[in-house]
C-alpha cells in the first residue's frame, strides 16, 4: 500500500533563502530538489505560494495558504514557512480550521537548507514524522518539540521555539 500523499505548501522564509527584501541563493524553492535527494518526494504534492520573508507574509498570504490546505485532497500538511511569523500563522490557521480532519505542520529553519550547521534537515525530517503521528490539528514542528501555536514562542537569543511557560 503507498503512502498517504503530503501536501507541502512553500512560502519562503529562512528554510529557502529569503530574508528581508533579498533572497539568498535561489529564487525558487530548494525543498522539492532536497526532499527528492531524500526519497521522500514520491509521496508529496508541492505547492508554492510565495517566497517570501515571513515577516512579509500577509493576512491574504495566510488566506492562500488556508484555501490551499482546504482545496487539496491530502489530509496531511507540511508548511515551509519563516520563523519570523510562524507562530502568528499556525493561530491563524487553527483559529479558521477549528473542527478540520487534516494535520497540519508548520515547520522552518534558523539557517538555510544547504547552509553548513544548518537546522533545516532536521526539522523537514521531524516535520514528516510528526505530520504521519499526529491528530488532527495544527501545529508547530521545530528544534524536535511539537508545539501548540497558542503556546509557543519563537526565542530571538537562543534561535530556538519554546513553550510559553
Amino acid at each position: 500500500m503507498a503512502p498517504e500523499k503530503i501536501l507541502v505548501i512553500i512560502t519562503g522564509g529562512t528554510i529557502d533563502g529569503c530574508l528581508g527584501e533579498e533572497k539568498i541563493g535561489r529564487s525558487t524553492s530548494s525543498i522539492p530538489d532536497y526532499l527528492r535527494a531524500q526519497g521522500i518526494s514520491k509521496e508529496c504534492e508541492f505547492q508554492t505560494l510565495c517566497m517570501k520573508d515571513s515577516r512579509s507574509l500577509t493576512n491574504k498570504d495566510r488566506e492562500n495558504i488556508m484555501n490551499a490546505i482546504q482545496k487539496s485532497d491530502c489530509t496531511k500538511v507540511i508548511i515551509a514557512h519563516g520563523t519570523f511569523t510562524m507562530v502568528e500563522t499556525g493561530k491563524c490557521l487553527k483559529a479558521n480550521m477549528a473542527g478540520s480532519t487534516k494535520t497540519v505542520v508548520l515547520t522552518g529553519s534558523m539557517l538555510p537548507l544547504g547552509s553548513a550547521d544548518s537546522d533545516a534537515p532536521k526539522n523537514l525530517e521531524f516535520a514528516f514524522s510528526s505530520v504521519r503521528k499526529l491528530a488532527s490539528g495544527v501545529y508547530i514542528c521545530m528544534n524536535g518539540k511539537v508545539f501548540d501555536p497558542d503556546n509557543a514562542k519563537k526565542n530571538e537569543l537562543n534561535g530556538k521555539f519554546e513553550e510559553i511557560a
